[in-house]
């Protein structure tokens, strides 16, 4: 078995995207100033999860000259974006559809609607004789084909545009942060920079997702830097291909919880990704039915006074009185 750790674009052993010729991380105007004098927009551009997944697709092709084989590729938080990227450029599954039109968001269902649409609006009565040769190129999918069904598409569809998300105002984003009691630690200027910092321009990829790649995916439902919801809503649209786990009280990286003995995340991910090497109930994931899915805030176990004598230096973290600490709910915003 062999492991590879690649370095995407700008970090590691790759060419270094740092903010002066010393290898600073520190962003600023100063940072933005240095990094546009020395690689240009187009030069920055460069630096993307497009090109990063065919980087990645590059490591992975040189790899199986030698060994073909099986590969497996295992990813964490901004991983899990660029393994996704890489899936829709390079699918297990080259059909037709998503080969040559996915700029028209075609769907079965869709495709359906064309059709009844062919056959049913009298206005365009002779039109339905052309499904049966629409079917029947969307099997063959030569070149020919494809130039055909592009004008066919072109003339039946609306387009549909990319994803567009609106960006939040400052205002906004401190009066949420401001009512929360956890939020990630933002630098006072970080609007400003942001609109000084250089955008890649968006591409077809921007907005969808790898449909058709067998693809495990384990979130966290405490996780800050992405968005639990729309995780397990793509796991639920997807179950065809995918398996989604929601593991409870964990955060970004689930598979850490290990560390205090939590290994249902871990046996899940290693049997996904050696099933040869393990038994077939190593990832039974009935496994996180045993995870716990409340917080001890009051010190009433044992592990809750092991926490609070490490962190406060007392055994129970309200003193000798007693606490009740009712449920409540937890309206999160990601920021």
């Amino acid at each position: 078995m062999t492991i590879i750790l690649p370095d995407h674009r700008g970090t590691g052993l790759s060419t270094a995207l740092t903010c002066d010729d010393n290898g600073s991380q520190t962003v600023d105007s100063a940072c933005i100033t240095y990094l546009l004098s020395k690689w240009g927009r187009e030069g920055i551009n460069q630096f993307s999860i497009t090109s990063a997944a065919h980087d990645l697709s590059v490591q992975i092709q040189s790899y199986k000259i030698d060994k073909p084989g099986r590969i497996t590729i295992f990813a964490v938080s901004y991983g899990t974006l660029w393994l996704d990227r890489f899936l829709q450029i390079y699918p297990t599954k080259q059909e037709c559809i998503k080969k040559y039109f996915s700029q028209y968001k075609l769907t079965p269902s869709k495709l359906r609607n064309v059709f009844l649409d062919l056959a049913n609006d009298g206005t365009r009565y002779m039109d339905r004789t052309i499904v049966p040769a629409v079917i029947y190129r969307l099997n063959c999918c030569n070149l020919d084909d494809v130039t055909v069904l592009k004008y066919f598409f072109n003339h039946t569809t609306t387009l549909t545009a990319a994803v567009n998300e609106p960006e939040i105002d400052e205002k906004t984003f401190h009066d949420w942060r401001a009512s929360t009691i956890m939020s990630l630690n933002y630098a006072p200027n970080y609007f400003a920079l942001r609109s000084q910092w250089s955008k890649y321009p968006l591409d077809k990829y921007y907005g969808n997702f790898a449909a058709d790649a067998p693809v495990l995916m384990l979130s966290g439902q405490l996780v800050p830097a992405t968005v639990f919801e729309q995780a397990s809503h793509l796991g639920s649209i997807t179950s065809k291909t995918r398996k989604f786990y929601a593991i409870p009280l964990a955060g970004h990286v689930t598979v850490n919880i290990g560390v205090v003995s939590y290994l249902c995340p871990i046996t899940i991910a290693t049997s996904w990704l050696f099933p040869k090497l393990f038994p077939a109930n190593y990832g039974d994931p009935r496994c996180i039915q045993d995870l716990p899915t409340t917080i001890d805030f009051t010190g009433v176990t044992e592990v809750g006074r092991q926490c609070s004598l490490k962190l406060l230096n007392i055994n129970r973290p309200f003193g000798n009185e007693l606490v009740i600490v009712k449920h409540f709910s937890v309206n999160r915003h990601i920021l």
